[in-house]
């Protein structure tokens, strides 16, 4: 393939490139790469071929040194049935040169191609309105989950066939510099079809793969890449006029809330529900199903989940909490190896391409990471960094879960290790408990969101269900949808001494125990219900009122109330102070 450009396609000193028709793997000159020229290797035609069949013409519009129209001969299709067109003279024969395919309207039979990078969904697009037949694409496997291929598909008559996704990476020409390694899959739409998309995961023989790796010399890694730090770079550091960058929209796992191709923090108190929150999205994920708040005719994404877990046991905890939400087990994958990153990215990688893993899970960073990590800044960058390109370069969401530190401080610093975790990430939802009902609802509010506005704040309910072999009813969470309380509102951010809404809740509070002791969550419910505030705020407001606590009942079985009084009641019978009860009350 080649991208489309005017350019006369010669060398740097003037000259023309070798008249090779054979798969060239050498040194790329510099005018190669600015026009991303990358040759289909014979093996992912060969594939290919093992599964389709061309009946008719089979054009390729984009053909370069006409690897893939070999790959084509090579796997018994005759010469006069195959015909190669390319913007650019690469002086190889027979192809028809200085043809825009863009501009064509010719139509084909079929059409077989490796288009350029930048310019994939136009080439998609375009093909797909010419072909008779059928048409088969090498694209980069994030291609399913970006809206271009759905928005693609409501304007054919071909329907989309097959995606056959190669396991092994190979290195990858993106935006005129060579990029990293990447997972490639053919799509192949073909008229009259119906039915499910056929999917196929594909592994070359090890000899193929590792020729490629090694045959590329163009490839130059990282320090520290042989450890396992995964993606190649480019010998020399690239420039680019930003009028030169592609415009790119998100893409999202869970829209509004998790994006793909970035890292996410998920971060609250224990007993949160955070990790049941991680089961319910891998549940979902795992067979297609719509997420919550996905408004409209959106298409959900549908892949696997690996979970690396540091806390809940996998099978006391993990795997009935996924029965229970009805999860296709076989799409999930999970290790409790202790700092796997980025030690086993490598291995993660490999695992997530077999997998069609979508949605990566660090249950707890410092599980996941190491301790020493999360108090290391020379740690934390080799950590971060190769996490969050290799987010990228697979387009997968990866959520990143820590706890609160005890002490309460501004929205976005709530969480364990230094800040610059915080700054790393793109990303940052936080799990509270629902000041009106903190028995049984939780909040999840985003509390920072660089790649676009923050969504609003969702409502989850805390509910249980059965699971054979299990003798107790396995907790489970249930959407319930929005609610009015921010991250802010959650942590108490904002109200401080003389602010109108502590001012407010003062007023509220005042009201509400001026006839004698209500009990706790009563004087939540009412408050909240009266003004949109979160309980840190009701519980400040409670200490400069000092505000008296009162326990009633033993205790036991839960069978005990705690009454809120203001001062200047002081009521009769014995009263039980607690000391942390001036903080929870609860």
């Amino acid at each position: 393939m080649s991208k489309r450009k005017k350019n006369s396609g010669k060398k740097s000193d003037g000259s023309l490139p070798e008249p090779e028709g054979t798969l060239r793997r050498g040194p790329m000159e510099p005018i190669e790469r600015e026009l991303e020229l990358y040759e289909t290797p014979p093996e992912h035609v060969a594939e290919l071929l093992a599964r389709e069949e061309f009946k008719g013409e089979i054009h390729d519009p984009c053909a370069g040194r006409l690897a893939l129209v070999e790959g084509l001969i090579c796997g018994g299709y005759p010469r006069d049935q195959i015909t190669a067109a390319d913007l650019h003279d690469w002086g190889v024969q027979p192809c028809d040169v200085g043809v825009d395919f863009l501009e064509t309207t010719e139509p084909r039979d079929n059409f077989v191609l490796n288009p350029p990078a930048s310019m994939k969904d136009e080439f998609v697009r375009h093909a797909l309105s010419l072909a008779k037949y059928k048409v088969a694409v090498l694209l980069p496997m994030n291609f399913e989950a970006k809206v271009s291929v759905h928005d693609i598909l409501e304007n054919t008559c071909l329907p989309w066939k097959a995606r056959y996704l190669f396991t092994q990476s190979v290195p990858w020409l993106n935006t005129g510099q060579l990029g990293g390694f990447y997972h490639f899959a053919w799509f192949v739409f073909e008229r009259d079809y119906e039915g499910e998309v056929q999917r196929e995961r594909i592994t070359l023989p090890k000899n193929n793969g590792t020729a490629i790796r090694k045959e590329r010399d163009t490839v130059v890694f990282r320090p520290g890449q042989e450890k396992g730090f995964a993606g190649p770079d480019i010998e020399t550091p690239g420039y680019q006029c930003m009028a030169d960058i592609r415009l790119e929209e998100t893409t999202w796992l869970w829209p509004g809330l998790i994006p793909l191709g970035e890292l996410t923090i998920l971060e609250g108190d224990p007993s949160t529900n955070k990790s049941a929150l991680i089961v319910l999205l891998a549940a979902l994920l795992s067979r297609g199903r719509k997420l919550p708040g996905l408004a409209g005719n959106g298409q959900p994404v549908k892949g696997g989940t690996l979970y690396l877990c540091g806390e809940d046991s996998p099978s006391k905890t993990v795997r009935p909490r996924l029965m229970a939400a009805k999860a296709d087990l076989g799409q999930i994958v999970i290790s409790e190896k202790y700092g796997a990153i980025p030690g086993d990215l490598k291995a993660i990688e490999q695992t997530c391409a077999e997998k069609d893993i979508r949605l990566l899970v660090a249950d707890t960073m410092e599980c996941a990471f190491g301790v020493n990590v999360m108090n290391n800044q020379k740690l934390r960058n080799k950590v971060l960094g190769p996490l969050r390109q290799f987010a990228e370069r697979l387009d997968m969401a990866v959520i990143m879960i820590r706890h609160f530190t005890k002490a309460n401080g501004p929205t976005l610093i709530r969480g364990t290790g230094p800040i610059g975790i915080t700054g790393a990430a793109r990303n940052q939802l936080q799990m509270h408990l629902n000041p009106n009902d903190p028995e049984t609802m939780r909040v999840l509010a985003h509390a920072k969101c660089n790649v676009g506005p923050k969504a609003s704040s969702q409502l989850f309910e805390v509910t249980s269900a059965p699971v054979d072999g299990v003798s107790n009813p396995v907790p489970l969470l249930v959407h319930r949808g929005t609610s009015q309380f921010s991250a802010d509102d959650l942590n108490g951010v904002g109200q401080e001494k003389g602010s109108p809404k502590l001012k407010a809740v003062k007023e509220l509070l005042q009201a509400i125990l001026k006839d004698g002791p209500v009990e706790y969550n009563e004087v939540i419910r009412r408050g909240t219900r009266r003004i949109e505030v979160g309980r840190r705020t009701i519980e400040k407001a409670k200490a400069e009122l000092r505000i008296e606590t009162k326990r009633v009942g033993s205790g036991r079985n839960g069978t005990h109330k705690v009454y809120w009084s203001l001062p200047s009641r002081k009521e009769a019978g014995p009263t039980v102070h607690s000391p942390h009860l001036g903080k929870c009350g609860e």
